[in-house]
Order: structure tokens, then C-alpha cells, then sequence
């Protein structure tokens, strides 16, 4: 269980903090929910608040990484295999499982596969692949922050010297 003003990582928020644990109903009868809202707002999630029944704890949110685990893994980036699927469909169902995995190895591994293809390739990149990258390059980096505790737009600087030294 996670107590008020605990960081944690929600399945599809990102980094979110324990604002509250209240008893509502919803319809369904009163349940115990913890009251989520993002750790680092932005325009576009600043009013985003999340009532999560105590029950779905194991399956929408975990702790976030500490500071060892972050650094285990961006040791761990530069031999992260990279494969990637030709096919739009097949490529957006494998994103969306990794997504939604919660894995966190498997979520820096497609981050690193989707910047490799923003930065090194000439053609464009989709759409769909963009969205992806932006939305889980900002919660992997949002949760390095936290393990680091420096701010998310510090994240690439602290990757790019940590691996350089």
C-alpha cells in the first residue's frame, strides 16, 4: 500500500503523487481510492486527476525505480538490442503491449528504438511512432528524474555524460 504524498508510477499517467486516500462512490458503492495527480505537470495534463480503486494498486501502479535501478539501466542502454517491424500495424500492437507492459527494460529499449529512428534516419517518422516516443520518452525520463532527483529536462544531459564517462 501506498501512503499520501508517495511517488508512484501510474500504468498509463506516467509518474503521478499520492495526493489523497479517500473514500467515494462512483456508483458502485464506497471504495477506497487513492487520489493521483502528475508529478510534473504539463499543459496538457495539469487538470489530469486520477481516482484509482486500492484493489487495481498491483495492476495500474509500482514504485518507481531508485537511484541504483536508474543507473543499472542506462548502463544497460547501449547494449539494449534494437529490432524494429517493418509492418505499421504489427509495429503499433507491439508498441501498445510494451506500453501498456509497464516493463520498464522493455519501455527504455523502444524509447531508445524510436529515438535512434527520430535522430539517425532521413525519412520522416510516423505519426503514430512520434506519439509513442513522446509519450514514453516523458515518463521514462520523468521517472529517471525522480531515481536521480534532478528535473525530467535534465534526464538526456545526465544520460549522455553518465555514458560518456
Amino acid at each position: 500500500m501506498f501512503g499520501i504524498n508517495d511517488n508512484v508510477v501510474h500504468k498509463n499517467a506516467g509518474v503521478c503523487i499520492v495526493s489523497d486516500i479517500v473514500i467515494k462512490d462512483f456508483g458502485n458503492g464506497k471504495q477506497t481510492y487513492y487520489f493521483l495527480k502528475p508529478k510534473f505537470p504539463s499543459i496538457a495534463n495539469k487538470s489530469l486527476e486520477i481516482f484509482l480503486p486500492l484493489e487495481k494498486e498491483s495492476v495500474m501502479i509500482r514504485r518507481p525505480m531508485n537511484k541504483d535501478e536508474a543507473l543499472t539501466l542506462i548502463q544497460q542502454i547501449p547494449a539494449m538490442e534494437q529490432v524494429w517491424v517493418n509492418d505499421t500495424k504489427k509495429r503499433k500492437i507491439s508498441f501498445e503491449e510494451i506500453s501498456n507492459s509497464g516493463d520498464i527494460k522493455k519501455i527504455c529499449q523502444l524509447v531508445k528504438l524510436l529515438y535512434a529512428d527520430a535522430t539517425f534516419f532521413i525519412k520522416p517518422m510516423s505519426l503514430t511512432d512520434k506519439n509513442f516516443l513522446t509519450k514514453l520518452k516523458t515518463h521514462l525520463f520523468d521517472e529517471f528524474a525522480i531515481a536521480l532527483n534532478i528535473l525530467p529536462d535534465e534526464v538526456e544531459t545526465f544520460i549522455k555524460q553518465f555514458m560518456t564517462n
